[in-house]
């Protein structure tokens, strides 16, 4: 049985986003890092591109774990298309490989893409899992070496690269999707909520609207005008209560407690300037907290030198 580790998730419902197939169907960079928060249909989008596109490889999901290399290479291997006979086995990861692992990635990498039949593809999916410093991070410049045409690695995640890809930036080898692109257009609102029920143009746009252009947002507001909150209204301020509660779940609850504390009474003025929301939370780091949380596109905004 394959590893849920290893396995494209499973499509129900999906809009296909013709837009920013565009931008993945681009491949003059190696590497496309797909960058928003929680729900901004990631994982959802890169998933249907390959489902209408065809394109095969690995679908890898990141998870802590892959920090130790040797398990990261492991289950690489383990998602690998099958050997033909022309090909060279998948080198294994062992202890001599650490004092040089750029230079195994690159003949690791080499061997499995010989297997690929393009177009393909290599996902890394939630890649944000990893911590800052993981070995993996400073590998992608010698991966990038090896991608060949027609194929390309995809990264989703809630960060933007990590530090480490820096010189693959500066040489524009990677192409960034980020959570303004992402946002959720009029239409393609229209087309999810047509998936899923008939809906009249003042209740679209009260749902759009609601919903930001965040996709989860969208759906949780459409799922309680399903449940009988018809009026326009009323499904807004339904809707604005489960988005605070998924936003409560896969934010806030994986902060630290004094973190969390800052962040609820800032958010008691619509706005803060960095002086203004350290003096109402009584934390002198509340300016970086919230730059961090805006930089990760987490539902802050930056209006001149005021967050919101």
């Amino acid at each position: 049985m394959p590893l849920a580790k290893l396995t494209r998730p499973k499509l129900h419902q999906v809009l296909a986003r013709e837009r920013l197939f565009a931008r993945l169907d681009d491949t003059s960079r190696p590497i496309v890092w797909i960058v928003g928060p929680p729900g901004a249909g990631k994982t959802a989008l890169v998933a249907s591109w390959l489902h209408a596109h065809k394109v095969g490889g690995v679908w890898y999901q990141v998870d802590p774990g892959d920090r130790d290399l040797s398990t990261f290479f492991h289950y690489l291997g383990l998602a690998a298309p099958a050997a033909r006979k022309r090909d060279l086995p998948l080198p294994p990861f062992t202890a001599e490989h650490a004092s040089d692992p750029s230079g195994y990635a690159r003949v690791f990498f080499r061997s499995m893409f010989e297997r690929f039949k393009p177009p393909s593809a290599i996902v890394f999916d939630n890649y944000h899992e990893l911590p800052p410093g993981a070995p993996l991070h400073a590998l992608f410049n010698a991966i990038a070496r090896e991608v060949p045409e027609r194929t390309v690695l995809i990264a989703t995640s809630r960060g933007e690269p990590p530090p480490e890809c820096a010189e693959l930036r500066a040489l524009d080898r990677i192409a960034i999707v980020d959570w303004d692109e992402l946002r959720l257009t009029f239409d393609e609102t229209c087309g999810i909520a047509a998936l899923r029920q008939h809906l009249d143009d003042a209740t679209l746009r009260a749902v759009h609207a609601q919903a930001d252009g965040w996709p989860v947002g969208l759906v949780l507001t459409l799922d309680q005008v399903r449940r009988g909150h018809v009026d326009a209204t009323a499904a807004a301020s339904q809707g604005r209560e489960v988005l605070f509660a998924y936003f409560a779940g896969q934010i806030l609850a994986s902060l630290p407690e004094p973190v969390q504390a800052s962040l609820m009474r800032v958010a008691l003025l619509p706005r803060a300037t960095a002086e203004q929301a350290a003096a109402i939370s009584g934390d002198p780091a509340a300016e970086p907290i919230l730059e961090s949380l805006y930089r990760r596109r987490l539902f802050v905004e930056r209006r001149g030198e005021a967050y919101q």
